[in-house]
């Protein structure tokens, strides 16, 4: 990180000095965090709002050809002054180091950077700006064609570089937040499905929160959906008492 000029060390007495933390991860290693809870208590966080997906994808009528960018290392990318910087300094055990570029775990972080994309691809038409993911779509091969080399010339002369492992470009049909987007129309991640029918009965308030935050992601294709749910959903309330008995059980194999 010092190589890619991510951090630098500190040499100079500091206002704040963030530990690090170490995390498992799922695979048997372990992740270095740096613990930003007191800094974050203390931000003062952007009034940007995020793009929320329902929006998003109700933009995309009439859509046929895809491509979507991934931003390499989306909050890397973007440089701290000199004095947001020294508020970053983390203490490890080979000495003090300050963030040169925007860190994962400052609050404030996931909207400063979408305010950031947002402004760079300002007016160029059928692009939805996700964080770091980015889908240009057009209705016809060459409308698409020309809408990707226009975000293309901006991102490079905003410096932003792209993550090409993951990018994707020219496809009739391209998974984005979590769905499904073709031609056609905007379907179900089969994924996303495969999970719901294999979910267990719940056995308290918590599983079935869970089950229904999995479940909301189906609302948009299922008519009637509150409706359906109402069984459950009201099971939710503080005043009511968790149960599950064959009423319960009927609505969760019919959502099914």
């Amino acid at each position: 990180m010092v190589e890619e000029k991510v951090i630098t060390p500190v040499l100079k007495p500091t206002e704040w000095g963030a530990p690090i933390v170490i995390l498992p991860k799922s695979d048997g290693n372990v992740r270095i965090c740096v613990d930003l809870i007191e800094l974050n208590e203390n931000v003062m966080r952007e009034l940007h709002p995020l793009s929320k997906a329902e929006y998003s994808l109700n933009l995309l009528t009439g859509a046929k050809m895809f491509s979507k960018l991934d931003a390499n290392s989306g909050f890397w990318q973007i440089p701290l002054d000199k004095k947001s910087s020294y508020l970053i300094t983390f203490i490890t055990t080979f000495g003090r180091f300050r963030f040169q570029r925007l860190p994962f775990g400052i609050s404030s972080a996931p909207e400063h950077f979408q305010r950031r994309m947002s402004q760079m691809l300002e007016g160029i038409p059928g692009t939805i700006c996700h964080m770091d993911d980015i889908l240009i779509w057009g209705s016809t091969q060459e409308e698409h064609d020309q809408r990707l080399a226009e975000v293309c010339k901006r991102l490079k002369n905003f410096g932003m570089t792209l993550n090409a492992k993951k990018c994707i470009f020219s496809q009739t049909s391209i998974k984005f937040l979590g769905h499904i987007i073709d031609g056609q129309g905007i379907h179900p991640d089969p994924d996303k499905i495969a999970a719901i029918e294999i979910y267990q009965p719940p056995t308290n308030k918590k599983d079935l929160k869970q089950l229904l935050g999995m479940a909301n992601y189906l609302a948009r294709f299922v008519p009637n959906y509150s409706d359906i749910l109402f069984p459950l959903t009201f099971m939710l309330s503080n005043k009511v008492t968790f149960v599950w008995e064959a009423p319960q059980e009927a609505v969760f194999q019919k959502m099914k």
